[in-house]
């Protein structure tokens, strides 16, 4: 494993290097200073950096030879064959998120510590990229699986009613959707227990063009963790399922290997 924290004006040297005109998971406009001259500033400084680092070398005709190691991790970045593209938040608000970029069989994780630096960490194996993805979303190793179908809207008034305390409201929201016993109760103690949500958005890329994609939902509670998808493409109707650890990684590799298979590069 390979980890590298990068200032932003760095990351701008090599993204210059690489001539890369969008980022498949990074807004690039987010990243760019405001005005041409503050971007040419930036690269001057990054350059300076990345020598002072040993990460650049000048040669004598006045170029410039970047590390091949973090020119190779900046290239998985530049041009992903799949991202994972994860947020996460916690009943507070907070919000976190993780890049995990995939190319000719490596896989590059990027976070960001803070506005200025980007963390740069490569995975062991493509197998490694599912193994962080359940890291992310843990599940319990037994449990009965159960699921149910909510439309959205219902699910978020289950949410609201329980975060607010109202669950004598949370009781007849499922009993007016008709959920199981089993089902209503293993439901109403994740999302009242839950310690994260969010999502991972599964993509497959062509350059700077995505071409297909999964995007699952989670939720992760004291119990269990539930999977959330729509029932099918575009629908408002959400079917919700609670997974085992191994039936959530078998799930995510079904996934990944239908929009590239892995294996192929590895």
């Amino acid at each position: 494993m390979i980890q590298m924290i990068l200032h932003r004006s760095e990351l701008l040297v090599l993204l210059d290097a690489l001539h890369v005109g969008a980022l498949v998971g990074l807004p690039l406009q987010q990243l760019l200073p405001p005005s041409r001259e503050a971007h040419q500033e930036a690269l001057v400084q990054g350059q300076e950096r990345l020598a002072q680092r040993g990460l650049l070398r000048r040669e004598s005709d006045g170029t410039c030879k970047l590390d091949g190691t973090l020119l190779l991790m900046a290239s998985v970045l530049a041009f992903p064959q799949l991202v994972a593209l994860t947020t996460r938040r916690d009943r507070a608000g907070h919000t976190w998120h993780w890049l995990h970029l995939y190319s000719d069989g490596l896989v590059v994780e990027h976070t960001q510590p803070d506005g200025q630096q980007h963390q740069l960490v490569t995975l062991p194996s493509p197998a490694a990229l599912t193994a962080r993805l359940l890291d992310l979303w843990p599940a319990p190793l037994g449990q009965v699986p159960v699921s149910c179908v909510l439309p959205a809207e219902a699910l978020a008034a289950l949410v609201e009613a329980l975060d607010a305390g109202r669950d004598d409201e949370a009781q007849q929201l499922v009993q007016l959707h008709d959920l199981p016993p089993p089902v209503r109760g293993l439901l109403l103690n994740t999302l009242s227990s839950r310690r994260f949500s969010g999502s991972t958005a599964l993509l497959r890329c062509a350059g700077e063009t995505v071409t297909d994609a999964r995007n699952p939902g989670f939720i992760v509670g004291a119990q269990a963790t539930w999977l959330v998808a729509p029932t099918f493409p575009g629908s408002s109707l959400l079917r919700l399922e609670s997974l085992t650890g191994p039936q959530l990684q078998q799930q995510l590799t079904t996934w990944m290997q239908a929009l590239y298979p892995l294996q192929r590069a590895a």
